[in-house]
């Protein structure tokens, strides 16, 4: 077998709609901006976000971070496929009510991820999902906000494909060195109907580094 390696900065990205987990742990509680903000972080740091709800989890690296090779040898991003993906398929909101609060958690940092495939292997058969923003930006001027810019030119690591049939990692190893943490609120746009996420700007949103 032949060992597919992507290597350099890569981003980790969790999306919590909060909202359904402060309900599940007091259903009669009403917060303002800024105090849910602080009860948030309270709950990341005793571990008990997770317990309340599942994030949405995705993994991108952006092609002008990473290095791609097979069996040490670099392959470069013509000798692939690339297969656009809408973003607003990745995180999907259709059973949120507007006005839900998300919780955006982006951790930064060095990792690689690789997958095994056939020593045969035909590059043309391998195809990574992938955010193309000179297509996705044209659709809506809202969309502008900053966990899209994270997506922006990016693959999705656990995307990968050989000849249409979806590879597993055979290993990623990750270290994230930086953390950002910001809330959104669920928006439906007017023209098309569809629910987007817009930022909340009523705090600073919380960026430090992982030691």
């Amino acid at each position: 077998m032949a060992l597919l390696i992507v290597r350099g900065e890569l981003d980790n990205l969790n999306f919590y709609n909060i909202s359904t987990g402060l309900k599940s742990l007091n259903p009669d509680s009403e917060y303002k901006i800024e105090e849910l903000y602080e009860v948030v972080q309270d709950l990341l740091e005793s571990g008990e976000l997770d317990s309340l709800v599942l994030p949405t989890e995705i993994k991108l690296a952006s092609l002008d971070n990473v290095e791609i090779e097979i069996d040490g040898e670099i392959i470069e991003e013509r000798d692939f496929n690339l297969v656009n993906r809408e973003f607003l398929e990745l995180i999907d909101l259709s059973e949120d009510e507007e006005g839900d609060i998300y919780l955006f958690r982006h951790y930064k940092g060095e990792g690689e991820f690789s997958y095994e495939i056939d020593d045969d292997f035909d590059l043309k058969k391998i195809s990574f999902d992938y955010i193309d923003c000179s297509l996705n930006f044209d659709q809506f001027d809202v969309l502008r906000e900053s966990y899209l810019q994270t997506f922006c030119d990016s693959i999705i690591i656990d995307s990968l494909k050989y000849d249409g049939e979806e590879l597993e990692f055979e290993d990623f190893i990750f270290e994230p060195q930086l953390v950002r943490d910001e809330l959104y609120i669920v928006k439906e746009d007017k023209e098309s109907g569809v629910k987007i996420l817009e930022k909340l700007i009523f705090f600073k949103s919380k960026s430090s580094s992982i030691s």
